[in-house]
């Protein structure tokens, strides 16, 4: 997965309203890599962090999230920041996120 050039300007519509919801390029790269399914030590492995460092990220994410739990990141993800969500802050209802 890439992370974009410019975190003020990320071409993916998911990555947008990601950083709508004030996740920066780190947190972003962090929600796609638990809603794939990988553990805290795979991500910390493959960012070459520390697993204390993974974890901190994975708790920014789930607060800026609303969120508790990994299912319920990646259900946010797939429902509420759809890739075919309106870059304007709408999923595909048009109704408003956040």
């Amino acid at each position: 997965m890439a992370i974009p050039t410019d975190p003020n300007h990320p071409s993916d519509p998911t990555d947008r309203l990601l950083t709508s919801r004030g996740l920066s390029a780190r947190e972003i790269e962090i929600a796609r890599l638990l809603a794939d399914g990988h553990t805290n030590p795979e991500m910390a492995a493959a960012l070459h962090l520390s697993i204390r460092t993974v974890e901190h990220h994975r708790a920014s994410v789930f607060r800026k999230l609303r969120v508790n739990s990994r299912s319920a990141l990646v259900s946010e993800m797939r429902e509420r920041l759809a890739p075919d969500a309106d870059p304007s802050g709408r999923d595909r209802n048009n109704n408003e996120l956040g």
